[in-house]
């Protein structure tokens, strides 16, 4: 919060108000959502269902397929128009 305050030349406590306002808290040194939606309890209860499944299915080895990160990764694809497809 500190960075956030000197970027902006405003009081931490300020930051710190703000910040609460929109539902955020720090957790592993990022922001995230407080609360979620009953949307993403949903798609969370899914997947978790889905991950049990699996492991009660395939055992232990299942738990070497999972990777985990905190980043996240965008591919960008342009398709060729008509004419540089027919080159």
């Amino acid at each position: 919060m500190d960075t956030i305050a000197q970027k902006l030349g405003i009081g931490h406590s300020a930051v710190q108000e703000m910040i609460e306002s929109l539902g955020y808290r720090k957790v592993c040194a990022c922001w995230v959502l407080r609360l979620l939606t009953e949307d993403h309890k949903g798609q969370r209860k899914a997947i978790i269902s889905e991950l049990l499944q699996r492991y009660r299915h395939e055992g232990s080895a299942f738990l070497l397929c999972i990777v985990t990160g905190d980043e996240s990764w965008f591919h960008h694809l342009e398709p060729e128009t008509k004419r540089q497809s027919m080159e």
